[in-house]
């Protein structure tokens, strides 16, 4: 079992709430387009990145940049619950400058920070019980305030996170760029994830090796190339859901055979279908 649902922040854009909870859940390697912030706030979850398992439970977050492949986990009949924060790499940048990393992910224990983020999300967010799928997890209370000080309040706690989580020392692994013929592969990936694009046809328009792309890929990127194009697909998927477009539509325009083969990938990736994730978004 598992639910998720989602909700804007009504008064700072490119920052969303995600809100889920469930028992004995696994959700396999995917990754996101935003920064996210999760926090357990029930039970216990795995998560795990770079080749690490990582412990999440209360008093533990965890900072996840865009396009790093991680996935997620609980034990097999304990239930957990929790939230995440997804923030715009705009907001961000802003709120760190110069100073922001360019990939890895860090999971560390801080209860004052714990705290802060569960509270900033509870009274950041308006219309409580708005969280279909998650009812009475929200927490939400009405809050007046203004755009400026939303976004002062998301900065500072974004500068406090940054600073506990380790990802800004400069001789970090994840600083290091991606190769070239990998960073290429993924623009390619990232740009036509609907194309039916093989191993052999994606070498032969880098001009590469297979063997050396798929060996290179898979070490740097944590995930080979087809899995990555089929993360690309659902986060086109994803955005076009997010706008109204139908299940049948979004299948076709994002590369999958048709809308059962979405539903599929879709379940297994995101747990839940597609139409729930749908009505939950708009």
């Amino acid at each position: 079992m598992y639910e998720l649902a989602s909700q804007k922040h009504p008064e700072l854009p490119g920052c969303v709430s995600l809100s889920f909870r469930g028992q004995g859940n696994a959700i396999p390697v995917h990754l996101h387009t935003v920064w996210c912030v999760s926090a357990i706030t029930k039970g216990q979850r795995t998560i795990t990145f770079s080749g690490r398992e990582h412990l999440m439970e209360a008093g533990w977050v965890a900072l996840i940049p865009p396009g790093l492949p991680h996935a997620c986990s609980s034990a097999p009949g304990l239930p957990f619950e929790g939230m995440t924060l997804c923030l715009s790499s705009g907001v961000v940048a802003e709120a760190m400058g110069d100073e922001v990393p360019t990939g890895g992910g860090s999971c560390f224990y801080a209860p004052a920070l714990h705290a802060r983020l569960v509270r900033w999300r509870s009274q950041g967010f308006q219309t409580p019980g708005s969280f279909s799928l998650c009812d009475g997890m929200s927490g939400s209370v009405p809050v007046a305030g203004h755009p400026d000080a939303a976004k002062g309040q998301v900065l500072a706690l974004l500068q406090d996170f940054f600073g506990a989580s380790g990802l800004l020392s400069p001789a970090a692994s994840f600083c290091q760029p991606l190769p070239p013929s990998v960073r290429a592969a993924c623009e390619v990936l990232d740009a036509h994830p609907q194309e039916p694009l093989s191993l052999d046809e994606l070498a032969e328009r880098l001009r590469v090796s297979p063997y050396h792309l798929a060996r290179t890929f898979s070490h740097r990127v944590g995930v080979p190339p087809h899995v990555y194009q089929t993360l690309a697909r659902l986060r086109l998927a994803r955005k076009r859901l997010e706008e109204g477009m139908s299940l049948a539509e979004t299948a076709l325009v994002c590369g999958f055979y048709d809308q059962s083969h979405l539903c599929l990938r879709f379940k297994h990736s995101m747990g839940v279908t597609p139409g729930q994730f749908q009505r939950s978004s708009l």
